[in-house]
């Protein structure tokens, strides 16, 4: 049978009990038992599709959030190494590779977010 977002879902298991259902029903009326099962049988399918598909939401936005906060996590970690680095290094160093003091943050702001 074909449920909500075309899963297909095994139905052996309930008709496995609405069989045994309809064997004790006419064993205890006391009609003729057969071993054969009924031709018109309604089958049920029950699966839990709201409380996974809500699981499913909730596991997504929260490896989302925790995904956005490792990236930038890391974008800060590149952002301090490099202005930790830039700002360790003399005044003649940073003169020497045509820097000032003053452009350092810029750089390492550009250096972990990128252009802005």
């Amino acid at each position: 049978m074909h449920l909500l977002h075309g899963s297909i879902v095994d139905t052996s298991i309930v008709q496995a009990q609405h069989y045994a259902k309809f064997i004790a029903r006419r064993t205890q009326t006391n009609i003729k038992h057969t071993s054969e099962a009924p031709k018109n049988m309604a089958y049920l399918n029950q699966t839990a599709t709201t409380y996974s598909s809500l699981t499913e939401r909730l596991l997504a936005t929260t490896a989302r959030i925790l995904d956005a906060a490792a990236e930038r996590q890391a974008k800060r970690a590149v952002y301090r190494k490099t202005f930790n680095e830039l700002a360790s290094l003399g005044d003649r160093d940073l003169a020497d590779l045509g820097l000032h003091r003053s452009h350092i943050r810029r750089i390492a702001t550009e250096a972990a977010y990128g252009d802005k």
